[in-house]
């Protein structure tokens, strides 16, 4: 009987293989090929968390997510990425971005950017998200990652301007007043007006 040991460890991972070999008189008269199964059957966890961004006033800014693995793996984890709008539309407030996240054996994180678009119009807090799924060598506890864009356009102002008319002898004239939004708005703003 010949004894070979073999190392036990807790890491995830495929089974290995070794070739024992039988020799007499330095020639090799027979080989076995011998698996050691991996006995440790729990995959780690993937999860994705939420990114809150200012907008900007103008190109791009980044909204970088981070996906973290609960484990190392000795295997190279994947996963596939969308996102998806919510309040904010795509082509608009953000770019869609797709494709595979990796992370590579031994580590616990990669990271996911989607670019969100900058602009000078006033508009409420919107929001998107880039989802998981089909993952490999792990399986997914958190599938959805929301982005917050966060508006810095300072909420517009109403002005008025002062007019005269020439009042004339007979009918009426009319006195065309101008109301002025500070800035552009993404929403119908209304305001009301009273005259004494």
């Amino acid at each position: 009987m010949i004894t070979v040991l073999v190392n036990g460890d807790t890491d995830i991972e495929p089974d290995d293989t070794f070739t024992f070999f039988v020799q007499e008189g330095g020639f090799t008269i027979g080989q076995v090929l011998c698996t050691i199964v991996n006995d440790d059957f729990v995959l780690p966890e993937l999860s994705i968390g939420d990114v809150s961004v200012n907008e900007g006033t103008g190109g791009s800014t980044n909204a970088v997510f981070t996906v973290t693995l609960s484990a190392p793996s000795d295997d190279l984890v994947t996963v596939q990425y969308a996102t998806a709008s919510g309040s904010a539309t795509d082509g608009v407030d953000y770019t869609s971005a797709s494709g595979t996240a990796s992370i590579t054996a031994g580590a616990t994180s990669t990271t996911i950017v989607v670019a969100v678009n900058g602009d000078n119009v006033f508009e409420p807090t919107e929001t998107f998200s880039v989802d998981l799924t089909n993952p490999t060598f792990a399986t997914i506890v958190d599938p959805q990652g929301l982005g917050t864009i966060l508006d810095d356009e300072a909420e517009p102002t109403f002005s008025i301007d002062g007019v005269s008319v020439t009042e004339g002898d007979v009918g009426t004239t009319n006195a065309i007043f101008t109301v002025t939004l500070s800035g552009p708005s993404s929403e119908t703003t209304t305001v009301g007006f009273q005259s004494f």
